[in-house]
């Protein structure tokens, strides 16, 4: 099977085989929560059924080795030796020689502080220079809608460097720094108070916490509250299956 991502305002367009992409056939949980968790409004339903191939196009990737974790994002790129910005030909020839196949085409960027020299985990009037680690695929088209714009900046030794065009000009730290719930507001969507940010430098102990319960990064979190009835349809399985048996 092959993946047709020729764009007809792009000369250079081409065909790839679908083993040059990591993916998977999703079965009935995972086209049910799909169409329920990414759908964004009745006229641009999501129809996925048991049986479609999904292909992993993006991804970010933290692991909590140090105290403020590792950060990652790794995208599908044609020519992923040679890679476009936020990554580069330097990390592209870090990769092992083990990784062969569909992983060897994904592109990496990585972002282990805020700003840069690293900072410290709590304080105010920290400086430093920007630091920028964000996927083209899932930051690029954000703007001050999504990352608070008043909030990205960073304050340098000569001034405050503004970034207008906050999705190119993110780091994966600050925005999951900002990662809370308001612990009254579970069963509602809007269950945090505190903003995405695109690349300052967040104290952990900033008063914008104040209320809040920290969530150590992890926005996945804040997400994964059951608002889409998904725990309610596993549910539902499960007792059609028992009363078969």
């Amino acid at each position: 099977m092959t993946v047709d991502i020729t764009n007809q305002s792009q000369p250079d367009g081409k065909v790839f085989n679908l083993n040059d992409f990591i993916h998977f056939k999703l079965n009935d949980e995972d086209a049910y929560y799909f169409n329920k968790a990414f759908t964004e409004n009745q006229g641009n339903k999501f129809k996925a059924k048991p049986g479609d191939i999904a292909i992993l196009v993006a991804m970010h990737v933290t692991s909590r080795e140090i105290t403020n974790w590792t950060w990652q994002t790794f995208w599908w790129a044609p020519d992923a030796d040679n890679p476009p910005a936020p990554s580069s030909s330097e990390i592209a020839g870090l990769r092992p020689a083990q990784l062969q196949g569909a992983p060897r085409h994904y592109a990496m960027s990585v972002a282990y502080y805020m700003v840069n020299p690293n900072e410290p985990y709590s304080g105010t009037n920290v400086k430093g220079n920007t630091n920028y680690a964000f996927n083209p695929y899932l930051e690029a088209g954000f703007g001050s809608n999504v990352l608070d714009s008043a909030l990205s900046f960073v304050t340098t030794s000569s001034g405050e460097v503004i970034e207008t065009y906050v999705g190119v000009r993110t780091n994966c730290m600050s925005c999951h720094r900002m990662a809370t719930v308001d612990s009254t507001k579970l069963n509602q969507s809007q269950n945090s108070i505190t903003p995405y940010v695109g690349n300052s430098y967040v104290s952990l102990g900033d008063p914008l916490f104040d209320g809040q319960l920290l969530l150590d990064f992890a926005w996945s979190i804040e997400g994964n509250v059951d608002t889409t009835g998904w725990h309610s349809y596993i549910k539902s399985l499960e007792h059609t299956a028992s009363s078969r048996q």
